[in-house]
């Protein structure tokens, strides 16, 4: 059976500490430390990895993109103009603090935005935008981007849903993944060994 290193990190800070414990972790893919934050509990999710044959149109141009299954990305077409999304599964209570994706920009007329945003199930389905990157320049090897300052970060699966959403103007604009980075609120456990969690809760008993 195979373990993660973020999974081997974990159980040694239970072992060692007698409990579920706090312990740093550091972002493999990015090589970026949490700057202070820390993985909680059961980390080694994050990050979460939207990759490409998640996304489909948005329905205002179903013909302007096209996943291309041997090379993992979704690029633009001919027909110019449409935009695409993907839904985010992110997991209740976990708060984000970055979104990175990577990609080729070789157009050097139009760039790629890409935004996270949240959706109330209420409220006439009411948009918040959480973050946002723009990729630049014309280079036609894969590049990460990325956007460190999330707004309205914890994720509230019983009021939003989720999305990613970016719009290819050219078939010079391809997208390999997106990867949102989040920590993961402290859960206190009651009753763990009956396996009875209705006790559990994220405030301290």
């Amino acid at each position: 059976m195979k373990y993660s290193m973020q999974s081997i990190v974990i159980v040694v800070c239970v072992l060692a500490l007698g409990t579920v414990g706090i312990c740093q972790i550091t972002s493999a893919s990015e090589g970026v430390p949490f700057e202070g934050e820390q993985a909680k509990n059961f980390g080694g999710s994050s990050p979460l990895v939207i990759p490409a044959a998640a996304f489909s149109t948005k329905g205002n141009n179903a013909g302007s993109h096209n996943f291309i299954w041997f090379a993992g990305f979704v690029k633009g077409t001919a027909l110019s103009g449409g935009c695409i999304q993907a839904p985010v599964y992110l997991p209740r209570w976990a708060r984000v603090y970055q979104m990175w994706t990577s990609f080729i920009d070789a157009d050097g007329s139009n760039d790629a935005i890409v935004t996270l945003t949240r959706r109330a199930h209420a409220d006439l389905g009411d948009i918040d935008q959480m973050g946002w990157l723009t990729t630049s320049g014309s280079d036609t090897g894969i590049t990460s981007f990325s956007d460190v300052s999330i707004t309205e970060p914890l994720v509230m699966l019983h009021d939003y849903s989720y999305y990613v959403t970016t719009c290819l103007a050219s078939e010079n604009l391809k997208l390999y993944s997106v990867r949102l980075y989040f920590t993961e609120e402290t859960i206190f456990v009651d009753a763990f060994e009956r396996g009875d969690t209705s006790g559990w809760s994220v405030v301290s008993p």
